[in-house]
């Protein structure tokens, strides 16, 4: 899957910020963080104040034996959207820019790629929840920050 060049930052506008930007990456980086240790068990991250003293502003830095990466967004109070956001914000990252197999592969064996094949899932909303979702059939796997 060909990979967007970039600086390792994202500027994903979602919405009208919270009070509390903070607050909301902290609800987002424990589930981001544990999908992405099934693909390389050395990432790990931290929802980062931008100032001091802390205010409500703030971003989350993620980082691997390879490097860093900055995703800095405005976000809403919807903790599901933000996580998805952030999600397609790491897939299109380097953190992914060699990896030349599907990840996170698609569990259902049914034939249902029109490409064939294994084929990776894709974030996407479910009612009221972000899940890893075929991106073929729609079929719903499990929820974001809880890959197998």
């Amino acid at each position: 899957m060909p990979r967007r060049p970039g600086s390792g930052r994202f500027d994903v506008p979602t919405g009208v910020a919270p009070e509390d930007e903070y607050a909301i990456w902290a609800a987002v980086v424990p589930r981001l963080v544990a999908d992405l240790k099934r693909f390389d068990p050395s990432i790990d991250g931290a929802a980062v104040h931008d100032n001091d003293p802390p205010t409500g502003d703030a971003h989350i830095e993620l980082w691997n034996d390879g490097g860093g990466l900055t995703i800095d967004s405005e976000v809403t109070e919807d903790v599901e959207a933000v996580l998805i956001t952030a999600t397609l914000s790491v897939l299109d990252s380097g953190f992914f820019e060699n990896v030349t197999r599907p990840w996170p592969t698609c569990p259902f064996e049914d034939g249902h790629s029109p490409v064939g094949g294994p084929h990776s899932l894709v974030p996407a909303r479910r009612p009221g929840r972000a899940m890893w979702v075929c991106p073929h059939t729609g079929r719903a796997y499990v929820q974001l920050g809880q890959l197998p």
